[in-house]
């Protein structure tokens, strides 16, 4: 038996803010102190001033599931900003020293984020911040979660875009969603407030009339005037309610970016160890960084669509989790519909490559027809099963993997696009994709269970799972391609050592499907100008007793150059990093060899580009 309660907390703890000590990053040890008793060290006041409202609930213990008690509470909380804190306290002991652990859900009718009306802030104990609390009569508790109002609890700003940057310098749509709580009263007015540059100038424009609802539960349309490529957008709201009230939104912006010339987006959602180096250093790319750009609007994917842009058509999304491909990550749900549309109207326009990278793709793309996790069918009116070809495709399993799997390159070895992995990356020594270990357990995948007869499977895991696939001629015109996988691909591994990784050859791998998309190279010449790789002879120096190793490159690319015995053991490393464009040169010191032959091995971009003999004579 537990008693659920929701208590008053002081404002300050110590010489700390509550706020301050309770979202340390190194988990402090302030929590430890006595409920209305003397408190500890570094705690100079108790927590707990005074209880608002309790519920007693019964909580079963079960060494599998956690109970949940869920609280609804009757009466409004006090206006202001003080913190309130929600605990329970266990009243009955069971035979083991502490008993299970219990956890309970708040609920405060109307409370979501991103509204600065309710802000609220968990720890648990899978993340290691389960505290026990020892009371003056010896009753443990936890404080599960603290709750700060900043506005009357009776009108609430339920929803609102939050926009992210954009390449428009046109007028933005915005939405909000504002709810009345309280018997008496309604919704008087709500109010945008707008900046740019953060001039300290603040616009105002405010509403009376929802588009949508009405005025106790309603939808709200402004519109934020357009602004110059490089400014930045400041804006926030607030409602007012007929008795008086009012309550305020937090502050959001967003900037006007612009993409450019000839150039191709690659958009990376949260799993950057993957094509990110390779895919900026060697290709034109944009980059949109979800963390800090938010999700991509219409206005970018624009950009990058035949016939209304002047960025190169190829998109390349590197996602990473289960997150659905929806506006309404934004925050409002009203007028909102997926990026999905953007992505069936980019292959449309012709001339298009389209790249996805996700272990939950099929969650990504058709979040509206299933749940996360099992296999589904695609229907046939679906563009995911027209354009793609997928027509049944399991997404996230979690027991697909071993943990140690690697992926295998299937097809054939004379393909124009993975043809050359076979000469590459398939006949090296270490010749097998290692996967990026997915989530938080390794054996997660999603993959292709039946697919359409023109798909071409570039990738299957060692248990047999398709988890690569290409296909072309797509779209309503049939000029357009695309990449689906539901794996990531960090380094090649040796089976019989696997500890020995080499992460150049794996950038083989998305080298070769940057150029079947056609990106351009960012050192590459132009047409009329040498494409050749070209590996000169040593040039032996007496004098200084090195050697000058040449080479010619024709765009910038990772080398890696090392010497071999005529055994074929590796007994210098002489050179791993990035070199320009053009004629190369490095001095290789050959004092510390012994007499004999030696083989010098050239590697770019994780591909054998050749061999040459040097004899060390003394």
């Amino acid at each position: 038996m537990f008693e659920v309660f929701v208590a008053k907390l002081n404002q300050k703890i110590g010489k700390k803010s509550y706020d301050e000590a309770f979202n340390s990053s190194d988990s402090p040890d302030w929590f430890d102190y006595k409920l209305n008793g003397n408190p500890q060290d570094p705690v100079t006041e108790p927590l707990i001033s005074s209880i608002y409202y309790s519920v007693v609930d019964t909580i079963y213990p079960g060494s599998d599931t956690i109970m949940r008690s869920y609280i609804n509470l009757p009466v409004p909380m006090p206006n202001g900003d003080s913190i309130f804190g929600i605990g329970w306290v266990r009243k009955e002991w069971p035979s083991d020293t502490l008993g299970p652990n219990a956890a309970f859900m708040v609920n405060f009718d109307g409370a979501s984020l991103p509204t600065h009306s309710v802000v609220h802030s968990s720890k648990t104990g899978l993340e290691g911040w389960y505290r026990w609390y020892t009371s003056s009569n010896g009753i443990p508790f936890h404080i599960y979660a603290h709750i700060k109002f900043y506005g009357p609890p009776s009108l609430f700003i339920t929803q609102c875009d939050e926009l992210g940057n954009t390449y428009s310098t046109l007028p933005r749509d915005v939405y909000l969603k504002v709810t009345h709580y309280e018997a008496n009263g309604y919704i008087d007015s709500v109010f945008l407030y707008y900046s740019l540059n953060g001039s300290g100038i603040w616009n105002v424009e405010y509403s009376t009339q929802p588009v949508s609802g009405d005025s106790i539960d309603g939808y709200y349309h402004f519109v934020i005037p357009g602004a110059s490529v490089g400014d930045t957008v400041y804006y926030y709201f607030k409602a007012k309610n007929t008795l008086g009230d009012s309550t305020f939104s937090g502050m959001f912006n967003y900037v006007i970016k612009s993409g450019r010339q000839g150039y191709g987006l690659y958009i990376t959602d949260g799993n950057a160890d993957f094509a990110t180096d390779i895919l900026v250093n060697l290709y034109k790319v944009d980059v949109w960084n979800v963390a800090v750009d938010g999700y991509p609007d219409s206005s970018v994917f624009a950009f990058y669509t035949s016939g209304k842009g002047a960025g190169k058509p190829v998109i390349i999304w590197n996602a990473w989790g289960a997150r659905e491909i929806s506006l309404y990550n934004y925050g409002c749900d009203y007028s909102s519909f997926a990026e999905s549309v953007y992505i069936k109207e980019f292959l449309d326009a012709g001339e298009a490559g389209f790249w996805f990278i996700d272990q939950d793709l099929g969650f990504s793309l058709l979040n509206v027809l299933f749940q996360d996790y099992g296999t589904h069918e695609i229907p046939q009116t679906s563009w995911v099963n027209s354009y793609l070809g997928i027509i049944k495709l399991t997404d996230d399993d979690t027991s697909a993997l071993s943990g140690k799997d690697s992926f295998r390159i299937t097809g054939d070895s004379l393909d124009p696009i993975v043809g050359p992995l076979f000469r590459g990356v398939g006949l090296q020594p270490k010749g097998f994709l290692h996967h990026y270990t997915l989530g938080c357990t390794p054996s997660w995948v999603g993959y292709f269970d039946s697919l359409k007869s023109d798909v071409v499977v570039d990738l299957i895991s060692e248990s047999g799972y398709k988890v690569s696939i290409r296909r072309e001629n797509i779209g309503s015109n049939g000029s357009s391609k695309v990449v689906l996988q539901t794996g990531y691909f960090s380094y090649i591994y040796d089976p019989s050592n696997p500890f020995d990784i080499d992460t150049l050859a794996a950038d083989t791998f998305v080298i070769a499907y940057a150029d079947y998309f056609g990106l351009l190279g960012a050192d590459k010449p132009g047409e009329g100008l040498t494409k050749t790789f070209r590996i000169f002879q040593p040039l032996p120096s007496i004098v200084s007793k090195s050697t000058t190793l040449r080479l010619h490159l024709p765009y910038k690319s990772y080398i890696n150059i090392y010497a071999t015995d005529v055994a074929g053991r590796v007994v210098k490393e002489i050179f791993r990093g990035k070199m320009e464009a053009g004629l190369n040169a490095i001095d290789w010191n050959v004092n510390t060899l012994v007499p004999g032959t030696y083989f010098i091995v050239y590697h770019a971009n994780g591909a054998s580009k050749g061999v040459r003999k040097v004899v060390v004579i003394k």
